[in-house]
């Protein structure tokens, strides 16, 4: 019977692997998840609703981080633009400014990323978490920039 945890021999039968490893591709409302790395569990209500909490906080925060590189981009620019002398200091690859933003980079990546997996879990609490972090960030961060600039920071959406 396919979907039935059937052996043979002590092997599994084709058509029951999805159904043995938990890989449900569906939105669900449990309070039972495995968030990111296998030690990262939430057994309860109150812990779902913890997780939920420092993922709206991260979606948030990335957000900000997002406007913090187009920020320093745009000070070093006009800074460069103000100092005629800057213009020979800019030539090369080492210079603080591009190690700071390959370094902030990276973070946005990695955090871009972890959000994208945990949207992954179909957990509708923790996406709700993402959605609406991600959503508030905008709100506290974007607010003074032109609305018809292009978000050069975006990766994942």
């Amino acid at each position: 019977m396919i979907g039935m945890h059937s052996m043979k021999n002590g092997t599994m039968q084709n058509g029951d692997m999805n159904m043995h490893m938990g890989m449900s591709m569906t939105f669900h409302t449990g309070y039972s998840e495995t968030i990111l790395f296998p030690g990262v569990k939430t057994r309860n209500t109150a812990e779902i609703i913890g997780a939920c909490v420092i993922v709206f906080c991260v979606a948030l925060l990335y957000e900000g981080l997002k406007v913090l590189r187009e920020e320093i981009i745009e000070r070093f620019q006009k800074k460069k633009k103000g100092d005629p002398d800057m213009g020979q200091q800019t030539v090369g690859i080492f210079l603080w400014p591009h190690i700071l933003q390959t370094f902030m980079h990276i973070l946005q990546m990695v955090v871009s990323y972890f959000l994208m997996l945990i949207f992954m879990t179909y957990n509708v609490w923790l996406c709700l978490a993402v959605a609406l972090g991600a959503g508030a960030g905008y709100f506290a961060f974007r607010w003074k920039r032109p609305f018809n600039a292009l978000e050069a920071t975006e990766h994942c959406h």
